[in-house]
């Protein structure tokens, strides 16, 4: 807006970035919560932030069904064939229904039985948490998943694997579920110390399944109050919703990403379970803002990653996202955002699915190489973030910015504004 020779130019080109590092200023967060950045009473202005990552373990019929879920994938990848269209919509639909199965029994079932065609470019928005479009991003995917045997011609017919699969999550809807019990391990100590957390889940029907079984468990607790919000509701029901939570002792909410963005927690909330992992790194940072932000009144704000290490799909993500986006963010202290490269990402999740189960004996040599293609370029799209981001934080970095500099000009600006207040009076 101030010199036009700016215009047009683009972040890739070197000198362009040097020329603007002599105008622009990046801080982040961190620069203005550690050091002698503080408040005129001497406190931090954003909480301190504790995060942990409690682990549940599978056992029994839960292992069953993931292993039963894990190895019909395999096989529906195997029959996709090589044409690319099929082999990468067999990928998504699959990695779909394997993240429907690691966030409850309900979502994997409304899944299983959700079997409508989807379009390819669909179900990759919906699985890396990127369909904020939707009307209801919340909702389970439609996996359109058939075994190679079953045509188009009787897909009104439930593939027998299918079927098969869809009776034994019934039998587990209302069995103990290790994932449920431990996060009511999780819960029962922060609400005794006074917490009021929100939960945050991927998928609807989670939601749904979690807060009736909540409001269950936890019925006997004096002056709590536990609302659901997804998005069934419109974004002012949401609003109203959780404004009417205000007046109550104690809450706990449990929430789409519906809540992600647009609504501040501060206020009412001090603790963030993610219940599910997302798989896009930002959104974690996104759903964690709402409450770890200026005006929280706690002293510290929690946060808890909640996964399994038996469980294939957790396993993936966390080695092929999250972790990779983790060690950039401890390093520049930003959050990058998905590698763009959309179909690799597929084929590497898949990789390493099938490799923490062991299931890459199922796979023709042409198609374990093609996996294992994408897992390496994954990993090099990861590796040049990392550069692009510590050579960025070079140069915009104003580190020199001290408080001991600024404070007195500050000081010279607000009693100059009262002057001119006193002399228009």
């Amino acid at each position: 807006m101030l010199d036009a020779s700016f215009a047009g130019e683009r972040l890739e080109n070197d000198l362009f970035r040097r020329r603007l590092a002599r105008h622009f200023v990046q801080r982040r967060r961190l620069d203005v919560t550690q050091g002698e950045w503080q408040d005129e009473g001497g406190s931090h202005v954003f909480p301190k932030h504790e995060s942990s990552e409690p682990t549940y373990f599978l056992a029994g019929p839960h292992q069953a069904f993931h292993d039963s879920v894990v190895n019909y994938c395999a096989g529906i990848v195997e029959g996709a064939g090589s044409a690319t269209q099929s082999r990468r919509l067999a990928f998504w639909g699959t990695l779909a229904l394997m993240r429907c199965v690691g966030s409850s029994t309900a979502a994997a079932l409304s899944a299983l039985r959700n079997r409508a065609k989807s379009r390819e470019g669909m179900l990759e928005d919906q699985l890396l948490d990127e369909d904020d479009e939707s009307e209801t991003p919340d909702l389970e995917p439609e996996i359109g998943l058939a075994s190679p045997a079953v045509s188009d011609a009787i897909s009104d017919q439930l593939d027998p694997a299918l079927a098969a699969l869809v009776r034994q999550a019934e039998d587990l809807l209302n069995a103990p579920d290790p994932k449920l019990d431990k996060v009511l391990s999780i819960l029962r100590p922060l609400l005794d110390s006074g917490a009021n957390p929100v939960i945050f889940c991927r998928y609807l029907a989670t939601a749904d399944f979690l807060g009736n079984r909540l409001k269950r468990d936890l019925a006997k607790r004096a002056g709590l109050r536990i609302e659901v919000i997804t998005g069934e509701l419109t974004p002012e029901e949401r609003r109203t919703r959780v404004e009417s939570m205000s007046g109550e002792l104690q809450r706990l909410l449990v929430a789409t990403d519906c809540l992600s963005e647009g609504i501040n927690l501060q206020e009412l909330f001090d603790t963030v379970i993610h219940y599910d992992l997302s798989w896009n790194p930002t959104r974690h940072q996104q759903r964690e803002g709402r409450v770890n932000r200026y005006g929280q009144p706690a002293p510290v704000v929690r946060s808890a990653l909640l996964y399994s290490p038996d469980s294939a799909i957790d396993g993936a993500v966390l080695d092929v996202i999250l972790r990779k986006a983790a060690k950039i963010r401890e390093a520049t202290g930003v959050t990058v955002p998905l590698p763009e490269k959309q179909s690799a990402i597929a084929g590497a999740l898949m990789n390493a699915v099938l490799l923490h189960k062991g299931e890459t004996r199922q796979l023709s040599l042409p198609l374990m190489q093609d996996l294992s293609h994408d897992a390496e370029v994954v990993e090099t799209v990861w590796r040049n973030a990392d550069e692009g981001e510590r050579r960025s934080r070079t140069r915009f970095a104003q580190n020199t910015i001290k408080p001991s500099e600024v404070l007195p000009e500050w000081h010279h600006w607000r009693s100059s504004g009262r002057r001119r207040t006193c002399r228009r009076s």
